[in-house]
């Protein structure tokens, strides 16, 4: 039951903070200003996969698993939600490739 932080940076430099969880291969959903509020959460997150009225913003996504991955997904400040795609099978193609800038 492995999970591992994450990082979530926006266009503007913006980075918040997440939790992959390993073991399920999937990013969970919430974001957090900070790795102290990640880590009072830690191990906490129901599942459900993130639901907002506002439009997505571009992030690049990285995972610390492992040798560490990323990739592009969307997300929402103003929700603290992460939007997708959650699952490593649905990234799994580009997650080790060169991305281009956000």
């Amino acid at each position: 039951m492995s999970h591992a932080p994450a990082h979530f940076t926006f266009k503007d430099g913006t980075v918040l903070h997440g939790e992959y969880d390993g073991t399920a291969d999937i990013m969970l959903p919430m974001m957090f200003e900070t790795a102290e509020q990640m880590h009072a959460m830690w191990r906490k997150q129901e599942w459900p996969k993130a639901k907002c009225e506002h439009a997505p913003e571009t992030v690049r996504v990285r995972s610390h698993y492992g040798g560490g991955f990323e990739w592009n997904g969307s997300a929402c400040r103003a929700c603290m939600v992460y939007l997708g795609p959650y699952d490593y099978d649905d990234f799994k193609d580009i997650a080790h490739q060169s991305l281009p800038n956000l």
